[in-house]
């Protein structure tokens, strides 16, 4: 049981040679379970329960767990801050949004702001015993994965300094296929921004690198 739960738990597999996707992600379908057709099953919750009943212990001793709602937000704005180039390519690319991006621009709102999607949503989610976590991509380097807004608006500073005021703050690192990629000034911004230093992260896409 202890080794089958390192060898699931340490995600062993992911760090074997392996055919991933399109970004280099470990799939479901490369690993153990998914050759053998198997179902996405909890495999070492199961044989927990196995094992400890085995040994004679009450499996409700040990087995309590909580949930903690995460937020990762890779555009604080879907349609405000984003400069004049990538507005103007907005309203060519995507005709069917121009409507929307138009009243945004005029009105100065925008309906993916955190303050109406991530803020509402967390605290409707809230428990004393947990603190959500929210993970904001800190890059300024703009591309096809990588499409945060102008990261140095006051309006987009003052929609992060209110996600600090009611959740752990991390880091979402930018998307790199460069493995010694440096994140170290996304991470010196984002501290500026919340004053506060920043010890969580979780990569873009759910990558492991």
């Amino acid at each position: 049981f202890f080794a089958m739960a390192f060898w699931f738990l340490s995600r062993y597999e992911e760090y074997q040679s392996f055919k991933g996707d399109n970004l280099g992600r470990f799939t479901f379908k490369e690993s153990f379970l998914g050759r053998k057709q198997k179902d996405s099953l909890p495999a070492v919750d199961i044989a927990q329960y196995v094992f400890l009943n085995f040994v004679g212990i009450p499996i409700s001793q040990y087995h309590k767990f909580n949930i903690v709602a995460t937020v990762d937000i890779d555009m604080v704005f879907r349609f405000r801050k984003k400069g004049l180039f990538r507005t103007v390519g907005g309203f060519i690319k995507n005709p069917r949004y121009i409507i929307d991006r138009f009243v945004s621009l005029v009105s100065k709102l925008d309906d993916f702001a955190p303050e109406k999607t991530v803020i509402p949503f967390l605290k409707s989610t809230s428990h004393p015993d947990f603190t959500s976590r929210v993970f904001v991509l800190s890059s300024k380097k703009k591309d096809t994965i990588n499409k945060q807004v102008l990261l140095e608006n006051p309006s987009v500073k003052n929609q992060i300094k209110s996600l600090h005021g009611n959740f752990k703050i991390g880091l979402h690192p930018s998307f790199s296929n460069n493995l010694n990629n440096d994140w170290s000034a996304e991470k010196e911004w984002l501290e500026g921004v919340v004053d506060k230093p920043v010890t969580l992260a979780r990569l873009h896409y759910v990558r492991l690198l």
